[in-house]
C-alpha cells in the first residue's frame, strides 16, 4: 500500500508541473567607458531598473522565466519585455530606440533558455 502511495504522489509531481522556459537580456558595452542601463520590464510597470555595465564588457540586465513548453525566439519581442529602455554614457544619453527588435540577436541556448543580445556601440552616443 505504501508503494501504491509514493508512485501516486511521485506520478503527480511529474506531470502536474508546469513547463518553464527562461528568457536572458544582455547587453554587449563596446564602448571605452561604462554605460548605464535604466528599463522598466512590462511585468513591473513602476519600477525602474538600473544597471552598470564597464567598458567594453557585457552583462545580463534582465531575466525572466516564463511558462511555455519551450522558448520560441521568433514570438519573443523585445518591446513586449520593456516599456522603456534608456542607455546613457557619462552624461550623454544615446538617442538610439533600443525597443527595436531588429537591433537585437537572438540565440536558442536549449529547448528552455534563449538569450537575446543588443550590442552598444560608441557611435550610439553621436
Amino acid at each position: 500500500m505504501k508503494n501504491i502511495f509514493y508512485l501516486t504522489v511521485t506520478l503527480f509531481f511529474l506531470f502536474s508541473c508546469e513547463p518553464r522556459s527562461d528568457y536572458d537580456y544582455i547587453v554587449i558595452n563596446k564602448c571605452e567607458e561604462a554605460i548605464k542601463v535604466s528599463y522598466i520590464a512590462s511585468i513591473f510597470p513602476s519600477k525602474e531598473s538600473t544597471v552598470l555595465i564597464g567598458a567594453n564588457t557585457q552583462n545580463l540586465i534582465f531575466s525572466i522565466p516564463t511558462i511555455e513548453s519551450s522558448v520560441n525566439i521568433n514570438d519573443n519581442r523585445v518591446d513586449t519585455r520593456f516599456v522603456s529602455l534608456i542607455i546613457t554614457k557619462g552624461q550623454d544619453t544615446s538617442q538610439v530606440n533600443y525597443l527595436d527588435n531588429n537591433l537585437w540577436t537572438a540565440e536558442k541556448i536549449s529547448t528552455n533558455k534563449a538569450i537575446f543580445y543588443l550590442t552598444v556601440n560608441p557611435e550610439d552616443f553621436e
